[in-house]
């Protein structure tokens, strides 16, 4: 840039007065080239003599809005710092073209314009909040000011509770519905800090500063535009809070209509749910606490029910099982069972054989499932579950796993589980036999 720049003086910016200005051309560029025209679909850099967008700085991102003279029109898609000081327009040439030396009228997006600087003074009030808060050391670390949106980040050195939360964003918006006015001047540095005016993050500063003050509560050196009063931010609602990093937090927030659309979508959800519980907005809390304890009631009570189920299927099962020596062989399809429900199952009937082995299955959606359990005597003998388990698992084409007491298999071919489970029984035969 400082190459290709070489001669152009510093941008007048009339930003924080004017929205627009009759400017001159006074450099183009394409792909990074100094070039004398741009004409219509081509992409490249206006620089101006004098100019109403705002290049991004500060958090602030930086203005659209168009540029035109009388052979063209380009739409400005952001505005950058070039060279400190020096702002490059990034456009895309709509119609005609735009030429090196024309006098060229500037225009910002003013409605945008507008929703940003409801969000760099919103920035503001939320960072006295945070201090008054949270204390002195909530010193901002950066920031994101958008159409409708601003991002804070700041150091502190715990995650906000829900009532600190709560206090920061109801000081905010008392500040907001205060309507104070929003001053700006310009004075030394030295003078500035005697004020007690709050430096942003990381900034340099020459010896001439910019103070925009808020009310009585806030005073900091900041280049951003900014509302008249702080009741045109509108409504300032928090969105989220988190961590960073280590002792730094970051809160994101919105402003003016995007905080309002955010709120009337949050009355259109609860409205939602009032019509679901059969109640009122006001009276979801109640109707919630009430459906959630009947619905634990009924959990319980079908909880009580799938206990009674289990332990009767236990007792069917194990009524009469097949005997090697004295332990029992115990092997069951059990239909519609849930894996949590045929784990279940096999340990209650192990613990009514108190010496055996019980491998149970289930077919679910074409696929088998499969459980094997092995009495604690077994296991001290040698016999292992997820050995007794494997070749059932095989024959429905899949595999298990889990220890000597415990374990699960499962697999895609369910038509094969009959003889899965005869395959087990037959091999619990011999294993007992041969014990």
């Amino acid at each position: 840039y400082r190459k290709v720049l070489d001669g152009v003086d510093l941008t007048d910016f009339l930003g924080y007065e004017f929205e627009d200005s009759v400017s001159r051309i006074v450099a183009l560029l394409r792909d990074g080239e100094s070039v004398e025209s741009l004409s219509e679909g081509e992409e490249g850099e206006v620089f101006l003599d004098r100019t109403p967008f705002y290049a991004e700085a500060g958090g602030q991102v930086g203005d659209s809005g168009t540029v035109w003279t009388e052979t063209g029109s380009a739409v400005v898609t952001d505005t950058q710092f070039a060279i400190q000081g020096i702002n490059s327009h990034r456009v895309k040439v709509a119609k005609g073209t735009i030429r090196l030396d024309q006098e060229a009228n500037a225009e910002i997006d003013r409605t945008r314009r507008e929703r940003i600087r409801k969000s760099h003074t919103g920035t503001h009030i939320l960072h006295s909040a945070l201090r008054s808060v949270l204390g002195d050391h909530a010193r901002q670390a950066g920031s994101l000011v958008e159409a409708g949106r601003l991002r804070f980040d700041f150091s502190h050195h715990a995650a906000l509770d829900p009532d600190e939360l709560g206090a920061v964003e109801a000081l905010a918006n008392d500040h907001v519905i205060e309507n104070a006015r929003v001053t700006s001047f310009e004075t030394s540095k030295q003078e500035a800090e005697a004020m007690g005016a709050i430096a942003f993050f990381g900034d340099k500063y020459g010896e001439t500063v910019r103070v925009v003050e808020a009310g009585s509560f806030s005073r900091e050196l900041c280049g951003g535009t900014h509302t008249s009063t702080t009741g045109q931010v509108g409504p300032l609602i928090v969105t989220s809070e988190g961590s960073i990093g280590s002792n730094m937090r970051r809160v994101e927030a919105l402003t003016g209509s995007a905080a309002y659309e955010h709120i009337v979508g949050l009355r259109t959800e609860l409205e939602g749910v009032a019509s679901a519980l059969q109640t009122g907005p006001g009276n979801v809390g109640p109707a919630l606490t009430a459906l959630l304890k009947r619905s634990k009631d009924q959990e319980e009570r079908l909880g009580a029910f799938e206990d009674r189920y289990r332990a009767e299927t236990a007792g069917s099962l194990t009524s009469d099982p097949e005997r090697v020596g004295s332990s029992a062989i115990v092997v069951a399809a059990v239909p519609g069972a849930s894996s949590e429900d045929l784990r279940l199952l096999a340990f209650q009937a192990r613990d009514k054989v108190k010496s055996g082995i019980v491998v149970l299955g289930t077919e679910r959606g074409g696929k088998a499932q499969l459980v094997a359990v092995v009495s604690s005597d077994l296991v001290g003998r040698g016999v292992s579950a997820r050995s007794v388990i494997a070749g059932p698992a095989g024959v429905v084409g899949g595999g298990g796993g889990g220890d000597d007491e415990v374990a699960q298999a499962g697999g895609p071919n369910g038509e094969n589980l009959s003889e899965a489970l005869a395959a087990a029984g037959d091999e619990l035969r011999t294993l007992l036999t041969d014990l």
